[in-house]
């Protein structure tokens, strides 16, 4: 195979089906073992925790690196982490959070190296409801803290360190490894996936998109060798796969 290291998203690419933001599609577990049977490597690139993705990464009996917390860390194959920019006030924005009364509206999803705030009955949350959120915390954090990053997607509204880059964790896995981005695929469904669809699409690497928002489809399509899947989550990873191994 051309592309014979390939990344994946979790929320909403391995996880999700065209109708629901849980579950995965049936046909899914079949098509990345019939990748791993051709000596591709699959790994997770992924704003969630290397304890949460280990899970994901057995379940699936994955093979390649564990790209977390939006590439505050890569978890190597052979489980050495290597760790690159953790949120150093941490400590100090959670106690914030509690005193503006956040804690109570929102959970904290457990994390090393950044804060990442889900709604209480995600994944099934209301994304408009996060923006709001977001709108009423955004100043204040940014007044109190000016030298971190805070944004929010579709999942969730996120606090890390400004130097927290997905792309730049994938660079430096490659270069770990002495393998070449242009074999590299990148499937994702957000614009939080972005920066690793941008450093592979640039290297000639393979670069899909599951998600529903216009905007990054467009972007995606500037890149050489793209697919926008018209299946969405899971069930367009499915297709996607079926692309790659054909």
């Amino acid at each position: 195979m051309k592309y014979n290291n390939l990344l994946l998203d979790i929320d909403g690419t391995i996880v999700g089906t065209n109708n629901s933001p849980a579950g995965h599609d049936s046909r899914l577990t079949s098509k990345l073992n019939e990748y791993l049977e051709k000596d591709g490597k699959i790994g997770i690139v992924t704003g969630r925790s290397r304890f949460y993705s280990s899970a994901i990464y057995e379940v699936f009996g994955l093979n390649g690196p564990r790209i977390v917390e939006m590439g505050s860390a890569i978890v190597m194959p052979d489980n050495k982490i290597i760790s690159l920019n953790e949120l150093h006030q941490k400590n100090e924005i959670i106690s914030m959070l509690k005193r503006l009364g956040i804690h109570k509206i929102m959970m904290e999803e457990p994390k090393e190296f950044m804060i990442s705030l889900l709604l209480n009955n995600f994944p099934y949350h209301d994304s408009n409801r996060l923006e709001e959120i977001y709108d009423k915390i955004n100043e204040k954090i940014r007044k109190r803290f000016p030298d971190i990053k805070i944004r929010f997607d579709r999942h969730s509204i996120d606090i890390y360190n400004p130097n927290v880059n997905k792309g730049e964790a994938i660079k430096i896995y490659a270069q770990e490894t002495n393998l070449s981005l242009e074999n590299f695929a990148i499937v994702g469904d957000s614009m939080g996936d972005f920066p690793g669809f941008k450093v592979i699409g640039e290297a000639e690497g393979f670069v899909g998109y599951v998600g529903f928002d216009e905007e990054v489809a467009e972007k995606v399509r500037s890149f050489k060798n793209n697919y926008i899947s018209r299946e969405k989550r899971s069930s367009g990873l499915v297709e996607i796969m079926d692309n790659l191994l054909n």
